[in-house]
C-alpha cells in the first residue's frame, strides 16, 4: 500500500466555519475502496447515517462547490454525528463517493482519508489558527482504528501521549509549540504493539 504525508500551511474556505491560517499535518493512505468506509471505527459505525443537523449538511454541501478531491465527492446527507467532541467542538464523519471518508469538526474544518487499516490506523491532524507563541496552542486530533488506546507523537521536541476515547483523540499543546514540527507519530494498541505512521 502506498502512503503519502501532506502538510498544508492553511486550510481556507473548506466550510463557512473554516478558520484562515489553520496549519494542517495530514497523514493519509491510498487503499482500495471498501463498501463501508467506517469499518473498524466503532463510534462511526454506531452513529446513525444522516444524523447531522440540517445546518451542518448545508455547510458540507456548500463546500462541495469549490473543494478538491474527496471533499468534493463527499455525501453530506450521509454525515454521522459522533458522540465525542474535539476540543469542545462537535464532530462528524462523512462518507465519500470514492469509498473514502472525511472528518468534519465544527470551527476546525475537515480532512479526508481512505478507510483506516491495521497498517494505517490513524487520521492525524494538527491545526493552529494563529502564530507560534501567541494565542492558543496547536491542537492535535483525529480518529483511530478500534483497538488503538493512545496516540504518541513529538511536537517541538516534546513527547506527548494522548488517550483515545471512542476512537477520538485530541490534545492542545502549549502556544510555544510549532504545529509544523510534529514527528514520530505512533498508534499504540491495547495488545502492546505500536504502528509508526509514515
Amino acid at each position: 500500500m502506498s502512503a503519502k504525508m501532506r502538510r498544508a500551511l492553511a486550510l481556507v474556505g473548506v466550510t463557512s466555519l473554516a478558520v484562515v491560517g489553520i496549519s494542517l499535518f495530514h497523514i493519509e493512505s491510498r487503499a482500495a475502496a471498501v463498501s463501508d468506509p467506517f469499518q473498524g471505527i466503532a463510534v462511526a459505525e454506531a452513529a446513525a447515517s444522516g444524523s447531522a443537523d440540517a445546518q451542518v449538511i448545508s455547510e458540507l454541501q456548500a463546500a462541495q462547490g469549490y473543494a478538491p478531491g474527496d471533499l468534493a465527492s463527499q455525501v453530506p446527507t450521509g454525515a454521522r454525528a459522533i458522540a465525542p467532541t474535539v476540543d469542545g467542538n462537535r464532530a462528524y464523519v462523512v462518507p465519500a463517493k470514492t469509498g473514502d471518508f472525511c472528518l468534519f469538526v465544527e470551527t476546525l474544518g475537515e480532512d479526508c482519508i481512505t478507510p483506516l487499516t491495521s497498517t494505517m490506523p490513524l487520521l492525524f491532524i494538527v491545526s493552529d489558527p494563529d502564530a507560534v507563541g501567541s494565542g492558543a496552542g496547536p491542537l492535535a486530533y483525529g480518529l483511530a482504528l478500534d483497538g488503538v488506546t493512545s496516540v504518541s507523537f513529538k511536537e517541538s521536541g516534546v513527547t506527548y501521549t494522548v488517550p483515545v476515547r471512542d476512537n477520538v483523540f485530541a490534545l492542545r499543546g502549549p502556544s510555544s509549540a510549532d504545529a509544523l514540527d510534529v514527528t514520530d507519530v505512533k498508534a499504540n494498541f491495547a495488545d502492546g504493539h505500536s504502528v509508526a505512521m509514515p
